[in-house]
């Protein structure tokens, strides 16, 4: 544990510097300082152990080794039924660098790219709020689950193109990631939200709509990807997932819903956040049904890494005690979403960090 709160410590330290000190006002020291901290952290993931990270293993064997004994890519791409983005990232990295720790380095680079250049546009007085949330929330799980995190780095410019009103934009960048995980697809949930939270009026044909689309995705799940699922070796990983261990995590996730919905006075005007919201509400239901529901789990980290968003929202308008109420609960939240998640429950298998070199 100690070799991560090392890391998380000077990150979030030089995060903050730069978002307060005199000298770090300028743009040139603020990118400097931005890409250090980037760097560091994807670093000091691709320079651990194989072990550390539940599929880590299984993607080098299925496409990173795949990739080195296969000469053409037309050819290796024909062995993979969809997700070809990711495929294509493995066999050029194979081929130019002949690493897997390059595309280990890339599976953090570009996710924490895309988290401070959005965090940096809408909440720049709230950076190292941001980053630690970020770090303390999902960190751990971006360690293991390895194409979708890179989906999922591409579900985050399509929420804010759509909040911009840039509908074609988003509806792109989401067939994007569904090239690299096409769990991705799901996250079209966002436009009868957007239009949920626009409209005054036939609210409920918009929730009808995202509730249907919920359905139909989820059977389609179950259904389409069972073959894959069995033929990357995970038949029955989902349902392995204890109910005890669900629920204990569950509950934990409604603490900080609760927390979150606790000062919801402070954005129920401003739609961006309320979206935020929404997406919180819709983490709490994936994952308490991911015992039941093909994808349910992977679903519920779409959602997951909003929360830096969602809080820093909340941050940039509270004041007096309820500012001292947030910082407080918020500490406590996030030591407990660690402990539990890492320690007790063990989930993510990233404890203890083991260097690789």
């Amino acid at each position: 544990m100690l070799p991560y709160l090392l890391i998380f410590s000077i990150t979030i330290g030089l995060t903050y510097i730069s978002q307060k000190a005199k000298w770090a006002n300028k743009r040139n020291i603020k990118i400097l300082l931005s890409l250090g901290v980037i760097f560091t952290i994807s670093l000091f993931a691709a320079l651990r152990d194989y072990s550390v990270g539940a599929d880590i293993m299984t993607h080098k064997t299925t496409y990173y080794d795949t990739a080195l004994s296969t000469e053409s890519i037309q050819e290796y791409l024909g062995q993979f039924n969809n997700e070809y983005a990711f495929s294509a990232l493995v066999y050029m990295v194979a081929h130019v660098f002949g690493s897997y720790r390059v595309i280990m380095f890339i599976l953090t680079f570009v996710p924490l790219s895309v988290l401070f250049y959005y965090g940096q546009k809408y909440y720049p007085k709230h950076m190292a709020l941001l980053l630690a949330i970020y770090l303390m929330m999902f960190f751990n799980t971006s360690l293991n689950v390895i194409r979708q995190v890179m989906a999922i780095s591409c579900i985050i410019p399509a929420f804010f193109s759509l909040q911009d009103g840039k509908k074609i934009r988003s509806l792109l960048l989401i067939a994007f990631a569904a090239l690299f995980h096409i769990s991705a697809i799901f996250m079209l949930i966002i436009y009868p939200i957007y239009y949920f939270s626009k409209k005054d009026k036939q609210k409920k044909y918009y929730l009808l709509i995202g509730g249907l689309f919920i359905v139909i995705c989820s059977l389609l799940g179950e259904l389409v990807n069972q073959d894959f699922m069995e033929k990357m070796g995970y038949s029955g990983y989902l349902r392995s997932n204890s109910t005890n261990m669900i629920l204990q995590f569950f509950i934990l996730k409604l603490y900080i819903f609760i927390f979150v919905a606790y000062f919801y006075k402070y954005y129920k005007n401003e739609e961006r956040s309320k979206n935020l919201y929404y997406f919180i509400i819709l983490d709490l239901l994936f994952y308490f049904f991911s015992n039941y529901v093909m994808y349910g789990y992977r679903l519920s980290y779409y959602f997951v890494v909003f929360y830096p968003f969602m809080i820093s929202s909340i941050a940039e308008k509270v004041e007096g005690n309820d500012k001292k109420l947030l910082y407080l609960g918020l500490t406590i939240s996030m030591i407990l979403y660690w402990v539990d998640r890492n320690m007790i429950i063990g989930y993510d298998s990233t404890i203890p960090y083991v260097l690789g070199i």
